[in-house]
């Protein structure tokens, strides 16, 4: 469904191609002191209403991805499906379903999503430990063929006809993170250090180092770069296509989430987690990462309170791709999933889900 709405904002880093409607208001979110401002232009297309057809109700958006024409797939994992809708949010086509067969997906395990050159759509079944491939044809989504893979995975990006994956830490206890594979999953090449607890984090952890190496990944196609931002800590990483580190950057202002060790009952021993920053009553997670393939990484976090009602709020940090500097930070509506020529592409877990679609204007 396309709407023409008037917008809440962000992104000046960006050079637009906004629509003509000069009269849709350009508002700035949330300016944070000393950083520089941004703006998202007008809203130009919004999918997912409720009281619609199926076919634009979501339950649970997982992942982006927008292909050369601008046709946006959309991956919804309570359904176990993807969506495909035009530029103006016109539904395509649909593929997926609950299943272990070729083409189908588990519920739950959806995970995210990455085009290549050819214009072939990858679907990470974190699951079904595979990746799918699909094709659009002028009928259909089509199922091509899938990637059996050979540990278990936890996200995955693209650049050209190359597939990296990020390994789940939980189960891959040792080795490297980021993993490169074939067509048919088999691994090609492996690189990115774990993390290890240090200092007081080493008190509580141990030896246990999955929640130092849970993440996001994004490829950016013009750069060659494979990017890696940390799901509970301040740190995102960059690394050419070929493995070499290229840079490791911390995410400033940000709320860390604690952890503590359960004493006494049933969990004795266990690791408590997620429990918010003393100073501040927040703490932060990633949501999303992306590039634009325009010298820039989006690093989108959500802002976590519990007390004295849960509220959540979105923010995204956009920092240089060749060294990680942090450039601009604008609180947002949603989850900023990924950033094409001159358009912004978000989704909104909450009330209902539903992807939001910006022009990207310079102020």
């Amino acid at each position: 469904m396309r709407a023409v709405l008037a917008a809440s904002t962000l992104i000046a880093v960006l050079a637009g191609c906004g629509p003509s409607d000069s009269s849709a208001a350009d508002a700035v979110i949330g300016d944070s002191a000393g950083v520089a401002a941004v703006a998202f232009g007008p809203v130009e297309t919004v999918i997912g209403v409720l009281d619609q057809p199926a076919s634009e109700v979501f339950g649970a958006i997982r992942d982006i991805a927008v292909d050369a024409n601008g046709n946006i797939y959309i991956l919804d994992d309570h359904a176990a499906n993807v969506r495909v809708f035009d530029p103006k949010g016109d539904l395509l086509a649909v593929a997926g379903r609950e299943g272990e067969g070729p083409g189908e997906f588990r519920t739950g395990g959806i995970r995210s999503a990455g085009i290549d050159a050819g214009g072939r759509l990858h679907i990470l079944d974190v699951d079904n430990l595979r990746i799918s491939t699909f094709e659009l044809t002028d009928t259909a989504l089509v199922f091509r063929e899938s990637a059996e893979l050979e540990f278990p995975p936890m996200d995955l990006c693209v650049i050209g006809d190359r597939r990296f994956v990020l390994v789940n830490p939980a189960q891959v206890t040792s080795g490297a993170l980021i993993r490169e594979v074939d067509g048919q999953g088999h691994v090609l090449n492996a690189f990115g250090e774990r993390e290890k607890p240090q200092g007081e984090l080493r008190g509580i952890l141990g030896e246990r180092d999955d929640f130092l190496n849970y993440g996001r990944l994004a490829c950016d196609a013009t750069t060659g770069t494979v990017v890696l931002l940390n799901d509970m800590f301040p740190l995102v990483r960059a690394f050419s296509a070929d493995g070499e580190p290229l840079w490791r950057q911390p995410i400033p202002d940000y709320h860390q989430q604690r952890f503590e060790v359960v004493r006494g009952g049933r969990m004795d021993g266990a690791i408590k987690y997620g429990i918010p920053d003393p100073a501040s009553g927040t703490s932060h997670g990633a949501m999303a990462v992306s590039t634009d393939g325009a010298g820039h990484v989006f690093a989108s976090l959500m802002e976590f309170r519990d007390e004295p009602v849960v509220e959540k709020r979105y923010e995204v940090r956009v920092l240089d791709v060749r060294t990680g500097e942090q450039v601009a930070r604008k609180w947002t509506e949603g989850v900023v999933a990924k950033v094409r020529a001159g358009w912004i592409y978000t989704y909104e877990p909450e009330p209902f889900p539903r992807v939001v679609i910006y022009a990207a204007r310079p102020e």
